[in-house]
């Protein structure tokens, strides 16, 4: 290739033939010229770059830049494309520079640059192209962790699209993405209730929507209203005859017109009409399936099939194509650092579907332990699964490493009409279905508001703890059938699984039927992944025990002053040293503490990069997370950090401690990720991906009164060699003098391994060997003189 561009004759022909490669080799995509051959394409041309013209010097820059992206370069992508950006800062090429650009730091995972190189974007239009790009990588792409991404876009993606008229396609497009993203999160009610906003925003503003525009609205209007009907079944005919009259419009594609026929048996379904479903789907033109079609076609067949009470060959059938499609989307998401866009992965809402029908045919045909190997497969595919290499989990092994004589699991599984619980001890795997699931998720969403409105109760008799205890009860009814609650009796400690249905409800605030919470009841853990726990728990073991283990306590209350204005936190809100000094006493002679003024950002990453740390325990407020602020913790400012902020973006790069006690408000507030780790895009979520084996945190705002007393509870069980679990337990327990107070701190959780303690090596005193060693002397010396005696009375005979 060289000699053939050193044989072209000035720097325009050579510029064309560069490009004219480029793009033949971008036409041999996608297996073929993967990682290597670009590199050397790459390599071949870059000795000639100086000779070529702006415009193919730019292009070719460009192409390089993605190139090495592709090949999972993206370090090497990023430099090239900042010097690129130095080099011509105005090319004509900087809006696909740039968009590469934050991909690749998506991928490196500086999030907060990404966010700042979309927010500096001058244009509105580019702006809200590259938003809506953004939002669209960021809701799919789930193994690089920057789902909060997609929160932060399709707010901007709103916002932005207000500075461009009604009319502009870029706007109506972004505006789309918005609706996409409500609908991806499961906010069917925002979504519809979007719809109608920009419908009378373009009524007031004189502007006519085009066919095509109102044909888009309507099928996101018809895809909210049916998911908004299994929540509420009441509003199933009304879903089912708009997705009836969109099929029948001529403005319908061939390809959506195949969706919504499985859609409109999916309905019948949902209503319990299995025959029309079985009409619906015995009528669908299946010569040319999407694929998109079959993705959504396998699980209603499936879920049909076993409505229907088909033979166990027949499940077995709908079985293996559920499993085909399950590996097949599990090969997609890991590969996920090898692509460069976000168009071969299905969203996680798909997955969940497919894993959800699968479980149920599984449980059917051979039992729960079949069943829960479905989710356990699926459960290796979350974001902090992926980050820790956690590799295939058994039941065995989740019994030996997890769970002791008096430990059980529970794993929550949705499906798509029914949900199941499965629990785990060393006994087995038993299965129960979750009845009214429709009712569930409508109460798991109800108690969620109900117990954040705890926050301005001041007493028990407050008619707002009342509502929340009977959700609370209900909500454990469904959750927790008798069978379940039966096999918990001989348990002391459970891990709780349940990504996906639970979406980072505290659990220990569910109410048993004698009045005690989950979390006052059992030592809970919580975590998204068992085998993820297995993973953690392996490498706790492994970890070197220390006679004299490493403690750091972090405390201060007193944050930068923007920062305490953002969250409205007054002087009055600091702890008194003498609180601080009470929390040092508990840490022990040889902890490491630094408080007030010496709690920096700086400080704790010294600490990280010095030696090993086993317990950390970090009291400041926290940041809640918004679209224009990441989580943080608000320590001490420091000159490299004038804000004082640690944030997930600074944890990542450096090891961490084996077990981190957030004693903050909002440690593991994030958006909602369906499927996904709840914390993944949380302050706690870093840290475990960084290497913590458990974290003690809270989403929600946390008294101060409270929070000192668990955490210095916390810190003295800790200290003295308490598994993780165990130890909130206890200072939960201790601290909490009411059931106001219960439900508060049933909102402090452990993520990770509740098994996780201080590695220390015992060290005995001398004295009771010694003591025993006396013993045994005494007593040997007493037995030789007694038998002596004996030997003498026989002789005297």
């Amino acid at each position: 290739m060289r000699d053939e561009l050193a044989a072209l004759p000035d720097a325009a022909t050579r510029g064309s033939w560069c490009r004219a490669a480029g793009i033949d080799l971008m036409r041999g995509e996608p297996a073929a010229l993967h990682g290597t051959a670009r590199e050397q394409w790459v390599d071949a041309f870059d000795p000639w770059t100086p000779a070529l013209g702006p415009d193919a010097r730019e292009w070719f820059g460009l192409a390089g830049a993605r190139y090495l992206a592709l090949g999972a370069r993206f370090g090497a992508a990023r430099t090239r494309l900042e010097a690129l950006a130095v080099q011509q800062p105005d090319g004509r090429y900087e809006f696909e520079r740039t968009t590469l650009l934050i991909d690749c730091l998506i991928q490196l995972d500086q999030l907060a640059e990404a966010r700042q190189r979309v927010a500096q974007e001058p244009a509105a239009a580019n702006r809200s192209q590259r938003i809506t790009w953004l939002a669209q990588k960021a809701r799919v792409d789930t193994a690089i962790g920057c789902l909060d991404l997609a929160a932060l876009s399709s707010r901007e993606a709103q916002h932005q699209a207000a500075e461009m008229p009604l009319a502009d396609p870029t706007r109506f497009h972004t505006l789309l993405t918005h609706l996409d993203l409500l609908t991806a999160r499961e906010q069917f009610d925002e979504a519809m209730a979007a719809i109608a906003e920009l419908r009378a925003a373009a009524a007031v503003a004189g502007t006519t929507l085009t066919a095509p525009h109102l044909h888009a609205l309507a099928k996101h209007g018809a895809a909210a209203l049916f998911h908004l009907a299994h929540r509420q079944r009441h509003r199933l005919p009304e879903a089912a005859a708009e997705l009836a009259r969109l099929e029948r419009d001529p403005a319908t594609s061939p390809v959506d017109r195949q969706h919504l026929r499985i859609q409109r048996a999916d309905a019948a379904l949902l209503a319990d009409d299995p025959d029309l479903a079985r009409t619906l789907l015995t009528d669908l033109d299946r010569a040319d399936l999407s694929p998109r079609a079959l993705r959504t076609l396998v699980p209603v067949e499936a879920r049909l099939a076993l409505v229907r009470g088909e033979s166990a060959a027949t499940l077995n059938d709908h079985r293996q194509l559920l499993q085909k499609l399950l590996d097949t989307m599990i090969g997609d998401w890991t590969a996920v650092a090898d692509q460069s866009d976000s168009t071969g992965f299905l969203r996680l809402a798909e997955r969940l579907r497919v894993v959800g029908e699968l479980t149920a045919i599984a449980t059917a045909v051979d039992g729960p332990a079949a069943g829960l190997a479905v989710a356990l497969q699926a459960q290796r595919c979350t974001t902090l699964s992926r980050r820790r290499q956690v590799g295939a989990t058994t039941v065995a092994a989740i019994q030996r490493h997890l769970l002791s004589p008096v430990d059980g699991a529970l794993v929550f599984v949705p499906c798509w009409q029914a949900s199941f619980t499965f629990a785990i001890d060393g006994a087995g795997v038993h299965a129960a279905p979750l009845a009214q699931t429709p009712r569930l998720r409508q109460l798991l969403d109800d108690f969620r508001v109900e117990l954040a409105a705890l926050d301005t109760v001041s007493s028990d008799d407050d008619p707002q703890l009342a509502r929340t205890r009977g959700l609370s009860r209900e909500l454990a009814g469904l959750l927790l059938p008798p069978a379940i609650q039966e096999r918990m009796r001989a348990w002391r400690t459970v891990a709780v699984s349940g990504a996906g249905l639970l979406r980072g409800l505290p659990v220990e605030c569910l109410e048993l039927p004698d009045g005690a919470l989950l979390g006052e009841r059992f030592a809970v853990t919580t975590i998204t992944s068992l085998p993820l726990a297995v993973e953690l728990a392996r490498h706790a073991a492994a970890r070197p025990r220390s006679a004299n283990p490493r403690v750091h306590l972090f405390a201060t209350l007193t944050p930068d002053p923007e920062f305490a204005a953002r969250n409205n936190i007054a002087p009055a809100d600091a702890t008194p040293p003498d609180a601080w000094q009470h929390l040092a006493d508990r840490a022990g002679a040889h902890a490491a503490v630094r408080l007030g003024a010496a709690a920096t950002v700086s400080g704790w990453r010294q600490a990280c990069q010095q030696d090993r740390v086993d317990l950390a325990v970090l009291l400041a407020h926290g940041e809640q997370p918004t679209a224009a602020s990441p989580p943080a913790l608000g320590l001490t400012p420091d000159p490299q950090h004038t804000d004082g902020l640690l944030t997930p973006d600074l944890v990542h790069g450096l090891p961490q401690p084996t077990i981190v006690v957030l004693s903050a408000c909002y440690g593991s507030r994030g958006p909602s990720r369906t499927g996904d780790d709840e914390l993944a895009a949380t302050l706690a979520g870093a840290f475990v991906r960084a290497g913590s084996t458990a974290v003690v945190s809270s989403a929600a705002p946390l008294r101060l009164s409270l929070h000192a007393a668990i955490a210095g509870s916390l810190l003295e069980e800790l200290v003295a060699g308490t598994p993780i679990a165990v130890a909130l337990q206890r200072a939960r327990t201790t601290a909490a003098t009411d059931r106001l107070g219960a439900y508060r701190a049933g909102q402090i959780h452990v993520f990770g391994w509740g098994g996780a303690a201080i590695a220390v090596e015992p060290t005995t005193p001398r004295w009771p060997w010694a003591l025993v060693g006396l013993v045994l002397l005494v007593g040997g010396a007493l037995t030789l003189r007694h038998r002596r005696r004996r030997r003498a009375m026989v002789l005297a005979r």
